[in-house]
């Protein structure tokens, strides 16, 4: 879509539960951010669950605006879950090219 241009989606983060609270979400998160920047993305987009309270707050953390841009319920079986999309603007990192005197 045209008005999509720019915008990098990640579809999933999943860490074993085993293996939680040990950085590697954010590791893992913080290694695709600058590959999205220099392939010209200038917003990520993320779809969490309402009720995945861990979830928002690491994306939270991770400078994701705090209120959802978009929301939409979706079906699994006879469940109806409620999906937020959050979004966090890429910004270009200041300049590490010394200023002349």
């Amino acid at each position: 879509h045209p008005e999509d241009r720019g915008v990098a989606e990640v579809q999933a983060i999943y860490v074993s539960p085993a293996h939680t609270r040990q950085g590697i979400g954010r590791e893992l998160f913080d290694h695709v951010m600058p590959l999205f920047q220099s392939a010209g993305h200038t917003r990520v987009v993320v779809w969490v669950l309402e009720s995945n309270a861990p979830a928002i707050d690491f994306y939270h953390q991770r400078g994701f605006a705090k209120e959802p841009i978009e929301t939409k319920t979706i079906e699994r079986g006879n469940a109806r879950l409620v999906e937020i999309k959050l979004e966090q603007l890429i910004t270009t990192p200041p300049s590490t090219v010394p200023c002349s005197p």
